[in-house]
């Protein structure tokens, strides 16, 4: 993403590239890319010209293709399938879609009114985090295509995980301190997960 003075503006640099591709808007002021898949498609969040905010994937010639999903893609899996959190009056849900949003499944919250889905396997399994009723944000993993949400007892003001494979590796952001974590806390969120 980069900032045009006023505008921020999601932007793609290809592998050998030496120039920076502006992915443009949705009529608004700004875009925001966060997930890139292994075929290169973005997805993200872009403004429309009312100000509002789309989830958006990206088509052929990398245009910007609105999901009319008032919220946020925080994830894009090899298959196209997305994740992320719609913006809803007090509250933000999880969600989890087939190929550019179609088939949408809203996740549970762990008590709270905050759940976003922050990465996704090829399986559809998602990690993130959700807020419990005492604004505590959790690490959460779900079952295949969306069913399920169990709290993997990280705390934290933003949890991410990656999964790999079926299993969960990765980090976990707490107040601005990234935490790489190692084999004895990889096999700890296994046995957490019953993996």
């Amino acid at each position: 993403t980069v900032d045009e003075g006023q505008a921020v503006h999601a932007v793609l640099l290809r592998a050998g590239a030496d120039r920076l591709i502006d992915l443009g808007t949705l009529g608004g002021s700004d875009s925001d890319a966060r997930a890139i898949n292994a075929r290169g498609r973005v997805a993200g969040r872009a403004t429309l010209a009312d100000g509002s905010g789309h989830g958006f994937v990206t088509g052929r010639r990398m245009t910007l293709r609105d999901l009319a999903l008032n919220g946020t893609v925080q994830a894009i899996n090899a298959d196209g399938a997305l994740a992320g959190g719609l913006d809803r009056p007090g509250e933000t849900v999880g969600f989890i879609s087939g190929i550019d949003g179609t088939d949408l499944v809203t996740l549970p919250s762990l008590g709270g009114t905050i759940t976003v889905a922050i990465a996704m396997n090829r399986h559809r399994v998602a990690v993130g985090l959700s807020t419990d009723a005492n604004g505590r944000a959790h690490a959460f993993i779900t079952d295949p295509g969306g069913g399920g949400l169990r709290d993997l007892g990280l705390p934290g003001v933003d949890a991410v995980v990656r999964v790999a494979v079926g299993t969960v590796v990765g980090a976990v952001v707490d107040v601005g301190v990234l935490l790489a974590l190692g084999a004895p806390e990889i096999k700890e969120l296994r046995r957490r997960i019953g993996r």
